[in-house]
């Protein structure tokens, strides 16, 4: 018996995105612990998403006078991304879904001496 998928699994999770800014967020969190753990193209691909499903290319590219082409070229799996425009997309969705995002690091049991659990914050974050 062959199935045959009548949505495309990225409309799917961009609509689930919209109806619940809750997972919205934790996708958010996700795509950031990602990226800070070395994995740029995951998370890249994860911030896609969040854009199409959030904030929007256009609303990006309007308010900061990056074309819509240029970023989602910094977005895409082979594009070489400037850390600027990835910080600025973060901020945008961060924004457009009202969070702060603070970042924790954990012993991954390190041999490192001195290694030990932190929280930064960013008292200017909005």
């Amino acid at each position: 018996m062959t199935m045959i998928l009548t949505r495309d699994h990225k409309e799917s999770l961009i609509e689930s995105l919209v109806d619940d800014p809750e997972f919205a967020r934790v996708l958010l969190a996700e795509a950031a612990s990602t990226f800070l753990n070395g994995e740029a193209d995951t998370a890249r691909l994860m911030l896609q998403v969040l854009v199409d499903a959030t904030v929007g290319f256009d609303a990006i590219a309007e308010t900061s006078s990056i074309s819509n082409e240029k970023l989602r070229e910094t977005l895409s799996n082979h594009g070489a991304p400037d850390m600027d425009l990835v910080a600025m997309i973060f901020t945008a969705i961060r924004n457009h879904l009202r969070v702060t995002m603070h970042v924790t690091s954990v012993d991954a049991g390190s041999q490192q001496a001195g290694f030990e659990s932190m929280t930064q914050t960013r008292p200017d974050a909005a």
